[in-house]
């Protein structure tokens, strides 16, 4: 990779120097004080340029470096010119570029040629921010709407409890959910109808799980007499889930400890209860 410095700049300038002297061209100039004139007779600073400057280069970089500290920034070009990097150069070595400047627009950490502004990490605003076009914004929440699945037809036989959580028999061919993204959140609501034939203590209460997983922020069904069927409804949030493949299951346990239910059947002859789930942001 071609590194241009002021040092290897001026020296390849003074070469041509020499050669505009013995052919007294006098667009050329360098003065008693070491200034360089390009297209001009009377440079005004170390190098005075007049006109178009071109430095033609697939891999060079152009790096401007306070010599002493050696810090310093790197121009240089990807994609066959298509985009202009812009990154720290310390000690003459270039870092991990921070601006990407391309034909639509600037990209920061990042770039995409297909946008006007690409940020990779975070935004600090102070102020307003006025005339903005938010149909990209638009576009990318459409992309993340919520995502729901809803399961009915539970019923998969009955299961019996003791005073430990315990998984009861649902509907397996139907109750996988496919979660997209990492930062979603998972939110789950049941209501069906759920017969006990036994309950040896006070009651028997229920709450939804994701494979097994237990919700941060849940609340509870239950109920007190037997045998019987009712209604029942309890919810959960999950928040902290990666995406990935989840079994939505139902599970109870008898109290106070010690007691046990039995012939707990999840939306017996078939009530049409059912299980809402939602993915969202």
């Amino acid at each position: 990779m071609n590194k241009f410095t002021v040092l290897s700049l001026v020296a390849c300038l003074s070469l041509l120097a020499a050669k505009a002297s013995h052919s007294q061209d006098t667009t050329f100039t360098i003065t008693a004080d070491g200034k360089v004139g390009i297209g001009l007779t009377m440079p005004k600073t170390h190098l005075h340029v007049k006109g178009d400057f071109l430095i033609d280069t697939e891999k060079g970089v152009f790096i401007f470096q306070h010599m002493g500290m050696k810090k310093g920034w790197a121009f240089s070009t990807k994609i066959a010119g298509e985009i202009l990097q812009l990154g720290p150069a310390d000690n003459l070595m270039t870092q991990s570029p921070i601006f990407y400047f391309h034909r639509k627009g600037l990209g920061i950490g990042r770039y995409d040629t297909s946008a006007a502004l690409s940020v990779k990490g975070n935004i600090n605003v102070t102020g307003w921010v006025d005339s903005v076009d938010v149909s990209e914004l638009q576009n990318e929440v459409r992309k993340h709407r919520a995502r729901y699945w809803a399961f009915t037809d539970l019923n998969e036989g009955a299961g019996n409890v003791g005073d430990n959580w315990t998984p009861l028999p649902v509907n397996s061919a139907i109750n996988l959910i496919q979660k997209k993204y990492d930062e979603t959140r998972i939110e789950v609501f049941v209501h069906t109808r759920i017969a006990v034939a036994s309950i040896t203590g006070s009651g028997v209460v229920f709450q939804v799980r994701l494979s097994g997983k237990e919700a941060k922020w849940q609340t509870f069904g239950s109920l007190i007499s037997a045998p019987g069927d009712e209604y029942v409804s309890f919810t959960a949030v999950f928040d902290d889930l990666p995406a990935g493949n989840y079994n939505v299951e139902i599970w109870a346990k008898a109290v106070p400890a010690g007691e046990t239910a039995t012939g707990i059947t999840v939306d017996p002859a078939g009530f049409r209860g059912g299980i809402l789930v939602k993915e969202t942001y």
